[in-house]
């Protein structure tokens, strides 16, 4: 799941797009470092997107944690679905195709 997540997020043409469209705006061109600059932008938007995506990992993680340790919890969240998926029957039975 990590490889597929690095393959999609490294061939992602949004994010090069975003790079390059809005990242040059803070870079000054007559700074004899520009690259330098660019480079440090990159990495503090990955390492504050590495933070935010742990943050909510973790927190998923232990949401999720204590849903299944409630079977109360997981009874309601079953007859919700349920009658989502007979609703969807429903409508999909009153369609006219």
């Amino acid at each position: 799941m990590y490889k597929q997540g690095v393959l999609t997020n490294t061939f992602n043409p949004k994010v090069a797009l975003f790079f390059l469209a809005f990242f040059p705006q803070f870079i000054d061109p007559s700074y004899t470092y520009s690259a330098l600059s660019f480079l440090i932008l990159g990495l503090s938007f990955a390492v504050t997107g590495l933070i935010w995506c742990l943050c909510l990992t973790f927190l998923a993680t232990r949401f999720s944690q204590r849903l299944r340790d409630n079977p109360a919890i997981e009874t309601v969240l079953n007859k919700i679905s349920g009658v989502v998926f007979i609703g969807l029957g429903v409508k999909l039975l009153t369609e006219k195709g």
